[in-house]
C-alpha cells in the first residue's frame, strides 16, 4: 500500500455534497491518512485548528462564508497548512491566491493523488 506522505497527517476535506465527501475520504483513507471531514466553511476553519492537519481539500462553492473570507482566514490562523481548492470552474484558478493549489472537477483520482503527495509533509 502507498501513503500520502506522512501516514499521521490528517486530510480535512470540506466540500457540502455529502457524496463528494464520502469518495475523497474513502480515497485519502486507503492511502493511510486519517480524514476529518466539514460540509461549510465554518466547519473547515474549526476542524483545521481542532485536527492540527496540514492539508485542507476545499470546495470552492459552499455555505458558511465566502472562498476569498476562508481561504483569508486559514491563512491568517493556520500559515502553514497546505490549501487544495476544487472546483467544476476552472477559470477560479487564476483568481486564487499564491499558495493556494487547484484542482478542477470532476476529479480523477490519480490527480488528485498526486496532488496529496506534492502537499503533504514527508
Amino acid at each position: 500500500m502507498t501513503h500520502l506522505g506522512n501516514v499521521e497527517a490528517t486530510v480535512v476535506i470540506a466540500d457540502d455534497d455529502a457524496l463528494v465527501r464520502m469518495v475523497l475520504r474513502r480515497a485519502v483513507a486507503k492511502r493511510g491518512n486519517p480524514v476529518v471531514e466539514a460540509s461549510d466553511g465554518a466547519e473547515a476553519l474549526v476542524a483545521v485548528a481542532a485536527s492540527g492537519a496540514p492539508l485542507i481539500v476545499l470546495d470552492a462553492n459552499m455555505p458558511g462564508g465566502d472562498l476569498y473570507e476562508t481561504l483569508d482566514r486559514l491563512r491568517s490562523d493556520h500559515p502553514a497548512v497546505e490549501i487544495l481548492v476544487m472546483s467544476g470552474d476552472d477559470r477560479l484558478a487564476p483568481t486564487l491566491p499564491a499558495g493556494v493549489s487547484f484542482l478542477a472537477k470532476p476529479l480523477d483520482l490519480t490527480v488528485f493523488y498526486n496532488a496529496l503527495d506534492r502537499m503533504l509533509p514527508a
